[in-house]
Formats: C-alpha cells, structure tokens, sequence
C-alpha cells in the first residue's frame, strides 16, 4: 500500500517540477514577475538555472521508472533530494521576501521529496542486501 502511495508522490513531484521548470525555461522574466514576484530579484539567466535544476529534478524522480532503467533507480532519491533542497532554498528567499503565505506549500512538497527520496533509498538499499 505504501509503495503505491510513494508511486502516486513521485507522479506529483515529476509534474510539479517538470512545469514548474520548462515554465522558467520558456518564458521571460518580465512574465514571469506576474506570476512569481520572486523572480523580480533574479536576473533572466539565474530564473532559466533554476528552471533547469527543476526540470531535470522532476524528469530524474519518474524516467528511472517509466523507461525501465534498473541499474539508473538511484536517480530517483538523488532527484528527489536535490529538488529538497531546491525548496529549502525557495523557504529561504520567501522568508526573506516576507512572503509567509507561500512557506507552508514549499514545505509540504520538501517533506514529499525528503519522503519519497527516503522511501526509494530504503528500497535499494534493501535489494542490495539480498
């Protein structure tokens, strides 16, 4: 049961992040303010890095999976982590902004990462054992 439960979080982390990113690499900065004030203090290059970290994040959580990469599943808990920390540093700026209200969504989706990233190590580690 909670493998499936883990499946369904790695299916929303690979969403969140595969748009979430691919939207930073495609549009503009100045459309981007509109939507994320945040992206007011970056400069065009700095929000297209951050779109790149997350799309890669969210493609490595889900394509060890879909595409059958058995020897590549320890992508999975290191996407995982890497898009923790992603989100560690995204509480940072709003904290620094002042922006309280975004926190607990960061939270939320730093504890799915940290989970699923965990859960997935735990699972390797254990198949290696045998």
């Amino acid at each position: 049961m909670e493998a499936i439960f883990v499946l369904i979080c790695q299916i929303l982390l690979a969403l969140i992040f595969i748009v979430a990113g691919a939207t930073k690499l495609t549009k503009n900065r100045e459309n981007l303010i509109e939507k994320v004030t945040w992206a007011e203090d970056y400069n065009q290059q700095t929000i297209r890095f951050i779109g790149f970290l997350e799309l890669l994040g969210g493609l490595g959580v889900i394509l060890p999976l879909i595409v059958g990469l058995s020897d590549f599943l320890w992508l999975v808990p290191m996407s995982c982590m890497g898009l923790a920390m992603v989100m560690a540093g995204a509480i940072v700026v709003h904290i620094g902004r002042g922006e309280f209200k975004h926190i607990m969504f960061n939270l939320f989706i730093l504890f799915m990462s940290a989970g699923v990233s965990f859960y997935r190590l735990l699972e390797l580690n254990l198949n290696w054992l045998n």
